[in-house]
């Protein structure tokens, strides 16, 4: 029995005693966005990931697009894609990143989002810190009153917007801007602070006592944490990151991604070999081909596919010891088949199942 899908390899799915061909199933788009998404920096840096993205011949989801583009520094390919998909709160960020403040505050003051459904008024923890950000006391204190602060579950937490967020920088914000305005704490503020901050107003007063960081060297310590973190990085062209990425690890993961739909058949044909003759350079094949990424993520996701997607089930195929041998030759098919791995290791009289 065959199943028609995309242009690709004819890849088994196990079924009772027979199995049901996916023909034409195609595994290259799926293994490219988890090595975009899910790669650990020390499997593939950012530059890598993007000359993955852009050489491969596939199609990578734009979200995944643009997170690589802004961990590179290639703003204005993400200002594109955010433009396309309407997300205010990056748009934000890569102005102000960019130097157009007064653009960044447009963004951030913007209460809808297509990006972004559960959005559901503008991104005050950004405009407070933009605005303190240049030296504009008043809007902080206004903006404060405005903001919709509620307490945290973590300690020293308050949840503003839609996420959780450290207290103490908005505490040190307010208390900076009205110093510098010379005011005492409106009362409607000191309700947030109480109801939001959970500080009395002994508490609050204290801060108010307290040395503040009012000095140029503070200031401007406090002034550098306001941007977005992207705005530490580097701007460059997307031609050079993509450069910057071709080396010899991408050139390595692009050859697997382009030649995955062959690797998953030979991958299956050697399970079934395996499982069928015990035959140990079949199984060294198998633990080859899945891991040939170097990549966790993409290995799990091979994995999965190369079982079936979960249906090969080698416990009426193999006695227990070679089950036992193939679920424990390598950490990944153990960490992936925890059931399966069970029950072979519960049921064998290999010396391993009693350790």
């Amino acid at each position: 029995m065959a199943l028609a899908g995309k242009v690709g390899a004819d890849v088994k799915i196990w079924q009772g005693e027979g199995t049901v061909e996916l023909v034409g199933y195609s595994i290259g788009e799926t293994l490219l966005a988890v090595a975009l998404s899910e790669a650990r920096p020390s499997e593939l840096t950012p530059f890598e990931r993007l000359n993955l993205a852009t050489r491969s011949g596939l199609s990578p989801h734009a979200h995944h697009l643009t997170d690589i583009y802004m961990a590179c520094g290639c703003f204005d390919e993400a200002r594109r894609l955010y433009e396309e998909a309407g997300h205010p709160r990056k748009l934000g960020d890569i102005c102000w990143i960019c130097g157009e403040l007064d653009e960044a505050a447009r963004h951030y003051s913007n209460p809808r989002s297509r990006a972004q459904a559960y959005r559901k008024g503008p991104d005050h923890d950004r405009l407070i810190k933009l605005a303190f950000y240049t030296g504009r006391w008043d809007v902080v204190v206004d903006l404060f009153r405005a903001a919709s602060f509620s307490r945290g579950v973590s300690d020293g937490c308050v949840v503003l917007g839609s996420s959780e967020t450290r207290a103490r920088p908005f505490l040190h914000m307010l208390a900076i801007a009205l110093d510098k305005l010379g005011v005492q704490t409106p009362p409607d503020v000191g309700s947030i602070l109480w109801t939001s901050f959970r500080l009395r107003p002994s508490q609050w007063e204290a801060i108010l006592a307290s040395d503040l960081p009012c000095d140029d060297h503070a200031m401007g310590k406090l002034r550098r944490g306001c941007p977005p973190s992207f705005a530490r990085r580097p701007r460059i062209g997307a031609d050079e990151a993509v450069a910057r990425g071709d080396t010899v690890r991408a050139r390595e993961v692009l050859c697997y991604l382009r030649d995955a739909d062959v690797l998953l058949v030979a991958a299956q044909t050697e399970l079934e070999r395996y499982v069928a003759t015990g035959e140990e350079d079949a199984l060294t094949e198998f633990v080859r081909l899945v891991t040939g990424s170097g990549v966790a993520a993409v290995c799990h996701t091979f994995l999965f596919s190369a079982l079936g997607h979960g249906s090969f089930d080698p416990s009426k195929r193999a006695p227990p010891q070679r089950l036992v041998r193939l679920y424990g030759c390598h950490p990944l098919p153990i960490l992936s088949c925890t059931r399966p791995a069970s029950a072979a290791y519960s049921t064998s009289s290999s010396p391993m199942a009693s350790r």
